[in-house]
């Protein structure tokens, strides 16, 4: 109950807020409804212990509740029987008003919701009525428990079938849009198009830029492509003050800071630090769009060396790494705190790159220490580095990439994830299973030992 009460938010905020002041992390959660899990869970959970108590009543012995219930149900039957026109006229008063003037649309979402109303309190009647029943020819044993108990769990489907169908597969005349696509329509969304095809056929390491209102789009993300934004919501707040500051990483000298070779955009692009490479058509959300392809000049890889480290507060930082003549490829910029790696270095080389999902391999060659920067997220909570299996600090660079200072000599440098806490969430998760598995076995062999 509480969990449903939490999930009302600002429809019963005085529960919500109290949580939300309160509780530690619990302003942390994107989505507050997401609680109703809980609900769900325990709805299951009650369901089962009520099953188990329907099935233990006795035999030609009516309990109270039975009654109760069965009279309520029979007064609100003829209440649906004999005052509709009442219902109709109180349901009619109380429905909000809709976000539109016209008196025929608004007569038209009335009627629609006092059918959808009606449709349901019959249905509520039919299902009440299945489970009384059912439940009644149990006590007088007419039937088996377990037909009893297979026509209860039955009815139970139908009745959530039912709302789901009207949820997934709405009918026309209910004015519900569908909750989920349909599969053609998703694998149409997804299927390759030109520009999809132009880019997947480039070689080596890259991000793009989806250029104005395709900045955002994720389906690029469906086909391998590195969109300099990301894809998902809830990014890494390094990320998103970055996209914020810089005004969704808008100048040149940053998308080449951010390995960006390619521009997507649905309008020319006239700067002469861009060629266009491709002109082609592009499925996006909104339709097939006329939709051109620039590859950025001077574009940086995906790590370089740098011949000057200099130490910024963040109030000279941003203007400074937001100015035009930015040229990441000599200079990086670090935080104050880590002013011990400020100064001039000598630019080596990076002979190979490898990479997957959760690690990142660079070899690299320098005749004096040098200064790596890695156009990757600093995130040094879960990604660690090494040179040649030796830990070494990753310094957050330019406000959001990594930076790392390579001594002399040929280097292996590593960045791994560290996947232990989610190692470990997976093994607790392994042993709560197991062991509720062996408490249900053996509740059930203490059980039929008895019977």
């Amino acid at each position: 109950m509480l969990a449903l009460l939490i999930s009302f938010v600002k429809h019963f905020s005085i529960v919500y807020d109290f949580f939300y002041d309160v509780f530690p992390y619990f302003n942390k959660f994107r989505v507050p409804a997401m609680i109703l899990i809980l609900v769900q869970f325990n709805t299951a959970v009650l369901a089962a212990f009520g099953l188990d108590a329907l099935s233990d009543l006795k035999e030609k012995t009516v309990p109270q509740w039975f009654w109760i219930t069965a009279g309520f149900y029979g007064v609100w039957l003829l209440v649906l029987v004999l005052g509709s026109g009442a219902i109709e006229s109180s349901l009619q008063s109380s429905f909000t008003q809709p976000r539109t003037r016209d008196p025929n649309a608004v007569r038209a979402i009335n009627n629609l919701r006092l059918d959808i109303w009606t449709k349901d309190a019959w249905m509520i009647i039919v299902w009440v009525a299945l489970g009384l029943g059912t439940i009644w020819m149990w006590i007088q044993r007419n039937i088996s428990k377990n037909i009893f108990m297979v026509v209860l769990v039955l009815i139970a489907i139908l009745d959530i079938t039912n709302v789901g169908q009207r949820i997934i597969h709405p009918t026309k005349s209910s004015g519900r849009s569908a909750a989920t696509m349909e599969t053609k329509t998703i694998d149409r969304y997804f299927e390759p198009d030109p520009v999809i095809n132009y880019l997947k056929q480039q070689k080596g390491d890259f991000r793009i830029y989806p250029v104005g209102n395709l900045f955002g789009e994720s389906r690029f993300r469906a086909f391998g492509l590195e969109s300099v934004g990301g894809y998902h919501p809830a990014k890494l707040k390094l990320t998103n003050d970055f996209i914020q500051r810089t005004k969704n990483i808008s100048s040149f000298a940053l998308m080449k800071m951010m390995n960006v070779q390619y521009l997507i955009s649905l309008q020319e692009v006239p700067f002469p630090i861009v060629d266009k490479v491709f002109d082609g058509k592009m499925r996006t959300g909104r339709g097939v769009m006329p939709t051109i392809v620039y590859k950025l000049k001077d574009s940086l890889p995906r790590a370089w060396f740098i011949g000057k480290v200099e130490a910024k507060t963040d109030d000279q930082l941003w203007p400074m790494i937001n100015e035009d003549n930015f040229t990441p490829e000599d200079v990086a910029y670090i935080k104050t705190d880590d002013n011990e790696a400020t100064g001039d270095y000598t630019k080596g080389t990076v002979k190979n790159i490898e990479r997957s999902l959760h690690y990142l391999k660079i070899d690299v060659d320098c005749e004096d220490s040098g200064f790596l920067v890695v156009s990757e997220v600093y995130y040094p909570v879960r990604w660690k580095c090494t040179i040649d299996g030796l830990t070494a600090e990753t310094i957050e660079t330019n406000k959001l990439i990594r930076g790392v200072v390579i001594p002399p000599g040929e280097h292996t440098v590593e960045f791994i994830y560290d996947r232990s806490s989610f190692n470990k969430g997976k093994m607790i998760s392994g042993i709560s299973l197991v062991i509720a598995l062996g408490l249900i076995g053996a509740g059930v062999y203490s059980k039929s030992k008895k019977s």
